[in-house]
């Protein structure tokens, strides 16, 4: 598991405590929020909750764990990040949440639908879901209800931005998928929206 951490080593280790096996995750820094050429590269980010605030981003290239006050939670839920930390958090707490958000297992809604390690789970059974469709649905799970631009899609699916039709016959494929292991009503939400004057072609999962 890739984790990005937006500010620097010596601002992760002064917000934490404690410490725990790092085991196969690894831990990366950066100064700002992973653009567009990188989705797919990292399967969760960390941020502080003032930055996420300040600069709030058209969509996010992984799910996103904001940390900070108490006072700021709801606003960071209500930006669209997965989850929140109070500080001080341990490094614990964030490699047990890092395994409920991230791009390699997601909690899709509350009947029970997921995806983890690549299996579809729903009430109807299991369904496995190649790498590229797993990441695809995590990415579009971890901006809902906000749109997804198709190169962001393309990337993680490996398909030419170009290409509308490949790509469009992959959504087809998940919206099969969710369907087959009982996610009716997540296929249904799973929408494509038309380039504007003002928007780019996108998909996104509705609430």
């Amino acid at each position: 598991m890739r984790i990005l951490f937006v500010g620097n080593e010596e601002q992760y280790s002064r917000m934490k405590t404690g410490s725990a096996p790092q085991g196969e995750r690894s831990f990366f820094f950066e100064a700002d929020f992973p653009a567009l050429g990188e989705v797919g590269r990292w399967d969760l980010v960390v941020a502080p909750a003032a930055m996420v605030l300040a600069r709030p981003q058209e969509f996010y290239a992984a799910p996103l764990i904001a940390y900070g006050p108490e006072r700021l939670l709801d606003l960071c839920l209500g930006s669209g990040c997965a989850d929140y930390m109070r500080e001080p958090w341990t490094q614990d707490e964030l490699l047990a949440r890092a395994e409920l958000r991230s791009l390699s297992a997601l909690q899709l809604d509350a009947s029970g639908l997921s995806v983890r390690y690549g299996m579809l789970c729903g009430t109807l059974g299991r369904v496995p879901l190649s790498a590229t469709a797993s990441a695809a649905l995590a990415l579009l799970a971890a901006n809902r209800p906000r749109a997804v631009p198709r190169e962001a899609l393309a990337a993680v699916m490996e398909t030419k931005a170009s290409s509308s039709r490949a790509l469009d016959m992959a959504m087809s494929r998940l919206r099969s998928a969710l369907r087959a292991c009982g996610g009716a009503r997540a296929a249904s939400r799973l929408v494509a929206l038309r380039a504007t004057a003002a928007r780019r072609g996108a998909y996104c999962l509705l609430e």
